[in-house]
C-alpha cells in the first residue's frame, strides 16, 4: 500500500521494499504533483510495470510492479480505505 511520499526499493537495508539481490538503490516510489511515480534509480537495473520496460512512469492502484523476479501490485491509501481491507 502506498501510503507516504516516498519508498525506496533495493538490497539496502534502508530501503522500505528489500531485494534479496540487485542494487541497493533500485528505484523510488514518490509522490508528485498529486501523482505516485515510480523511478529508476540505477540505469543498470530493469524495472516493469505491468509487463511494459520503463524508466519513470505515473502509478495506478492496480498496477503491477515487476523488479528483481519480484512482482508488486500497487495499492494506493485511498481503495485501501474505501475497499474496507484490513
Amino acid at each position: 500500500m502506498i501510503d507516504r511520499d516516498r519508498i525506496r526499493i533495493g538490497s539496502s537495508p534502508l530501503c522500505e521494499i528489500l531485494l534479496l539481490e540487485g542494487p541497493l538503490l533500485h528505484s523510488v516510489i514518490h509522490t508528485e504533483a498529486g501523482a505516485t511515480w515510480i523511478e529508476i534509480h540505477d540505469d543498470a537495473a530493469e524495472l516493469n510495470v505491468n509487463w511494459r520496460r520503463c524508466r519513470r512512469m505515473a502509478l495506478r492502484d492496480g498496477d503491477v510492479i515487476s523488479v528483481a523476479g519480484m512482482d508488486i501490485t500497487v495499492r494506493t491509501a485511498f481503495s485501501f480505505a474505501a475497499n474496507g481491507d484490513v
